[in-house]
């Protein structure tokens, strides 16, 4: 997915939001949200430590409809019994400076 504008990147992370994603570093990851500062666009990450800011720069890979349903669906109940349940709502935070 290439994210051009901010826009983009506000669909594409409510289009996939609480989905099980592998992250740049192939960790498995609950996609919540993603923010913007001056100097960047990121996604909002939610693992078993809390939330993470993962430049869009590093490759995300989908993992819905990609991978067979059960692999998913254990993926996803791994991360549940790891304290990483389903975010309530989708979480865009806007860093950059207004004048």
């Amino acid at each position: 997915m290439n994210i051009l504008t901010l826009e983009d990147l506000v669909k594409f992370t409510s289009q996939h939001m609480n989905e099980v994603v592998l992250d740049c570093s192939g960790q498995a990851q609950r996609l919540i949200g993603c923010a913007a500062d001056e100097e960047d666009y990121y996604y909002i990450f939610k693992d078993k430590k809390g939330f993470r800011y993962v430049s869009c720069v590093g490759q995300l890979i989908l993992l819905k409809n990609k991978i067979d349903e059960e692999s998913y669906q254990y993926m996803n109940d791994f991360l549940c019994q790891n304290n990483v349940e389903e975010h309530e709502k989708h979480i865009f935070k806007d860093y950059r400076k207004t004048d």
